[in-house]
């Protein structure tokens, strides 16, 4: 019972349905300290192990609940009493169940109670510390940093420190360090970055893109836009992929591995879809190409020394 393993009576006397106090014996179990031991049901319902001796001398009469239940009712700093619960901790400490003046709940053990260990649920240590903050300057209520106020901590912290509400300009919440704040690096609830990465966006749409090629027109603009998402470039893709057996053919790596056009792409229409202008290239290689040839007017013959300078770098490297 309870994960209790119960032996035989042995050579013990059978004390099993005797009541002592409010336990009442089930069972021998194993020895405790070298003395015979029994199983226990507590008027309470609780099952607990005493030895015999305890019992017979009346040491032992109630699962610890006798000794426990008058505290219903009592005050212990913030908490108070309500009832016992049937939980025991380890040792065997009655668990209570209290409420704080906050109107938490909460499981407390009974010693705890007792000796002051606890006094709340939390909101006590958290106040005791905004406190100290405060007596230390650290007190950042209705401050200003940019677009956020500082409303009131908000009782957690991270690896920067404690964290506290704040209000954004454009009516949103957030949560942010006193590090962060008076660092300069926390100025908004994130609208500002969106703001500027929006803008920077449109500053780089069509024409103010820096890769803007100003010499197709618009009817090869489209065309090559047209070839570039087609059923038919995606299918030549995956021939390429399939026939390398998805690895670079430079250095053998499967990751991120693309279709790259030997004679480029934008120069030579006649070959977009030529399977033999194709070869796969991981993601590393296709960079390394592009880096050192640029994403224009790229040639077969530009691969091929790209090529043949790479494999000889890693077979060296061997």
């Amino acid at each position: 019972m309870n994960g209790i393993k119960t032996i035989p009576i042995g050579k013990a006397k059978d004390i099993r349905g005797v009541r002592f106090g409010r336990l009442v014996v089930l069972d021998r179990v194993e020895n405790k300290y070298n003395k015979t031991a029994w199983l226990c049901k507590c008027d309470c319902g609780n099952y607990i192990t005493a030895v015999g001796t305890g019992l017979t001398n009346g040491d032992c009469s109630s699962c610890g609940c006798k000794r426990h239940h008058d505290i219903a009712g009592k005050k212990f700093g913030r908490w108070t009493a309500i009832e016992m619960t049937n939980k025991r901790s380890s040792s065997g400490d009655v668990i209570w169940k209290c409420v704080c003046e906050c109107g938490t709940l909460g499981e407390v053990k009974k010693s705890k109670l007792s000796d002051g260990t606890s006094k709340s649920c939390g909101c006590l240590a958290r106040e005791l510390t905004s406190e100290r903050q405060s007596k230390a300057g650290l007190d950042l209520t209705g401050k200003r940093f940019d677009r956020l106020v500082a409303i009131k901590p908000s009782g957690k912290k991270n690896y920067d420190g404690r964290l506290w509400v704040c209000k954004c300009d454009c009516g949103n919440y957030t949560e942010a360090t006193a590090r962060g704040l008076n660092g300069g690096r926390i100025t908004s609830c994130g609208c500002k970055r969106i703001e500027h990465i929006t803008k920077l966006g449109k500053s780089h749409i069509g024409k103010n893109n820096p890769l803007y090629n100003h010499t197709l027109t618009d009817e090869e603009r489209a065309t090559t836009l047209f070839q570039r998402t087609s059923a038919q470039y995606k299918g030549i893709r995956i021939e390429t992929l399939k026939r390398d057996n998805f690895e670079c053919v430079v250095c053998s790596s499967n990751k991120n591995v693309v279709a790259h056009h030997l004679d480029g792409f934008d120069k030579h229409k006649d070959k977009r879809f030529d399977l033999d202008n194709l070869v796969t290239l991981c993601g590393d290689c296709h960079k390394e190409f592009h880096h050192a040839f640029g994403y224009g007017g790229n040639t077969r013959e530009q691969f091929e020394n790209y090529f043949k300078n790479k494999t000889k770098l890693l077979f060296n490297q061997k």
